[in-house]
């Protein structure tokens, strides 16, 4: 068994980002499919007056399945772009994003801890990200 788990950790790392929602995981190879599976499969087909509907509609729909549904307060959310709407996304911790440490995008000007693991948990620095984006 251990053997099967070092097989399955090893083609785990050929991923770039590993979405965890739930029992469920999602293994992505570029930060576009990240966007495709978590706002809509079409994204980079749409035009950025629908892209920005995508972008609200999903915010809406998370604050409903986070039992928000007394108030839905959009102010958690920053909807400037799919970057800005994924890392308030992971703020909340509904899901988490795991980005290999080897194939960097996102946390690129992060310092990371020179003992982590092949992956980064990117929700550990979506805050401070969100705050670099906007500068």
């Amino acid at each position: 068994m251990g053997f099967i788990n070092k097989k399955k950790e090893r083609k785990d790392m050929d991923y770039k980002y590993i979405i965890i929602e739930g029992d469920n995981d999602y293994k992505c190879n570029s930060f576009q499919e990240v966007v495709r599976k978590l706002i809509n499969k079409d994204y980079y087909e749409l035009s950025d007056k629908e892209k920005k509907e995508a972008i609200k509609r999903k915010a809406t729909a998370n604050m409903i399945g986070n039992n928000c549904l007394s108030k839905i307060d959009l102010s958690d959310f920053m909807l400037e772009d799919e970057i800005t709407y994924i890392l308030s996304l992971l703020k909340m911790e509904r899901i988490y994003l795991l980005e290999h440490r080897d194939k960097r995008e996102l946390t690129i000007g992060i310092d990371l801890p020179k003992d982590a693991k092949n992956y980064v948990v990117v929700n550990s620095y979506a805050k401070e990200l969100l705050k670099n984006y906007k500068k």
